[in-house]
């Protein structure tokens, strides 16, 4: 038991320092414990800061990937477990910003790192939480974040079928990959379609503080799930106002009840997926005394579609993903959301092609579209309604288009790298924090993605 209790205490003097570290970094001290310190005398420039950040993190999750061999030694592996992640990202762009300024030299900027703890005391029961650091850009600065927390218990459990109850911070289930999208291993690429699982809103439709419902129904072709969630949104301040209003308002965003679910087949030992699954999101915006223009309930309503499909043949996988999204605003100012955007409804879809060139080699291509309104795909009426009402905009911020290829190598089963190439047309789904205007901004631009991947 004490090699238990010297693990932790090695592990908790670790984060502690990386903890002070940080801090004052952001305290802007990085100046004076450079010259306080010989050993960080080397360290000349930011960047190579960062560098000694990535590569400590590495270092510290293997070594808990050794504490967690010799933990589990000591018990029922199935009671208590101990995982984690880290992906470290390099991404260049030849004009707009993509997760940090990319332009140019590129950008380091995208970084995730996760611990996960789980606990099964018994058959029915559950515990879960997993602690996420993520950089990306501005959007994400890297503070460490209760990613989810659940409590998950079995009502009913029987061989064709089982009905439990989830409660705490619940990953929202949407589409194929929303729930298990924060780890580079239980997603299909770097950066998943864009027109499906937005970045820029990305901690808006991760996880929500509520109560899931779900069931499973036990066939001899595969399995039926059914999962229903009542919860209230994390509401990420500035990043979701710069998101839906344009830009960072004096007011605020707050949670309302929200509605999702979703039901899926798995069937053909994995052969086949589909999936449909409907989001309703409710945010109230609260203005402040100097914001003139609202009533007392404003508020923002979205409704999202997804109709889901992959199909795994041999060494093929082939995934499609369509999804129709209504946005509604109420008592809004009009200098905030002018009447022609007060109700729209867009659309996108994508389609993935992924052949597997051999169990360490896969290659993939991607054509993936964003309408932000079905009837006016190219946006040329929304700059003639802009310019009617004395404003300028750019058509293609309403839209966008994105031709990708991309290669994996599963170097082992805990590491991995992958390499990306787009080309994009439109900036639809590009973040206001990297991109604080996109009327600056260019319509045809290419990034090239880089990443690679630990796991325990």
């Amino acid at each position: 038991m004490s090699d238990q209790f010297r693990c932790i205490k090695l592990i908790n003097f670790f984060f502690m320092m990386i903890s002070r570290f940080l801090a004052r970094f952001e305290r802007g001290e990085t100046k004076r414990l450079i010259n306080s310190c010989p050993a960080y005398k080397r360290i000349v420039c930011v960047s190579r800061i960062k560098l000694f950040a990535i590569t400590f993190s590495l270092q510290l999750l293997m070594f808990i990937n050794m504490a967690n061999a010799g933990w589990n030694s000591f018990g029922d592996r199935q009671q208590f477990q101990i995982h984690g992640f880290v992906t470290q990202g390099y991404i260049k762009t030849d004009r707009n910003n993509l997760f940090g300024t990319s332009v140019g030299n590129g950008s380091f900027d995208f970084r995730e790192l996760g611990i996960v703890g789980s606990y099964m005391p018994s058959q029915n029961t559950y515990f879960a939480v997993q602690l996420l650091s993520r950089k990306a850009g501005k959007s994400n600065d890297g503070d460490v974040d209760l990613d989810f927390a659940i409590f998950d218990y079995r009502i009913v459990d029987k061989v064709k079928y089982n009905l439990g109850i989830r409660l705490g911070r619940i990953k929202n289930p949407y589409g194929l990959f929303n729930d298990t999208r924060d780890m580079a291993f239980t997603r299909q690429n770097i950066l998943l379609p864009q027109s499906i699982y937005f970045e820029r809103t990305r901690d808006l439709s991760m996880s929500s503080d509520g109560i899931e419902l779900y069931s499973q129904l036990n066939r001899n072709f595969g399995f039926i799930t059914f999962q229903f969630v009542v919860s209230n949104p994390r509401v990420d301040g500035d990043t979701t106002e710069r998101a839906i209003l344009g830009r960072d308002r004096p007011g605020k965003f707050v949670g309302k009840i929200t509605y999702l679910g979703r039901i899926s087949l798995n069937a053909f030992d994995d052969k086949l997926t589909l999936a449909y699954s409907n989001v309703n999101l409710n945010l109230g915006y609260i203005p402040k005394d100097s914001e003139v223009g609202f009533n007392r309930n404003a508020d923002f309503k979205f409704q999202l579609h997804i109709i889901s499909a992959q199909l795994k043949q041999k060494d093929i996988i082939f995934t499609a993903e369509y999804a129709r999204r209504s946005l509604k605003f109420s008592g809004m100012s009009v200098d905030y959301i002018p009447p022609f955007l007060e109700s729209t409804t867009g659309e996108s879809y994508y389609l993935q092609l992924t052949y597997l060139l051999n169990r360490q080699w896969r290659v993939y291509t991607r054509y993936d579209i964003l309408f932000q309104d079905k009837d006016d795909r190219y946006g040329s009426n929304y700059v003639d309604s802009l310019a009617a009402l004395g404003g300028t905009g750019v058509a293609y911020s309403r839209y966008a288009k994105d031709y990708l290829v991309g290669l994996q190598w599963n170097i082992s089963s805990k590491w991995m790298v992958r390499a990306e190439l787009h080309e994009v047309e439109g900036v639809a789904w590009l973040s206001l924090n990297d991109n604080e205007n996109l009327n600056e901004t260019k319509k045809f631009w290419h990034a090239g993605m880089f990443s690679i991947s630990y796991r325990f």
